[in-house]
């Protein structure tokens, strides 16, 4: 099962906050949206500062081993650390990308 989305690093905040959108454009827009709302009269700061919208695409064994990824601790926000790698149901352990990075 595999899983492609849009993200933008919350750069002033927790990763709760980076911006996931099924589209590159939809990214973007939110981004945008973002930063004109969380403006000086809010948080003293000119913009939100997000980092670039970037193409994250994951694959699942299945939906549980989707559902066990995104709820074990840290799980979720890693999509910004592309050092993250992950123990697929074969034993192996392999990178964002699902390349084997060690047997």
């Amino acid at each position: 099962m595999k899983l492609t989305y849009w993200v933008a690093e919350s750069l002033n905040d927790s990763e709760v906050y980076n911006v996931r959108e099924k589209t590159k454009k939809a990214a973007v827009a939110e981004v945008e949206a973002r930063d004109r709302t969380f403006g000086t009269e809010d948080f003293g700061t000119q913009y939100a500062n997000f980092g670039p919208v970037h193409k994250v695409t994951v694959e699942y064994a299945d939906a549980f081993d989707m559902m066990e990824q995104c709820l074990i601790e840290g799980g979720g926000g890693w999509e910004v650390d592309t050092e993250r790698t992950f123990v697929a149901h074969d034993g192996t352990t392999r990178d964002l990308n699902n390349n084997i990075v060690q047997s």
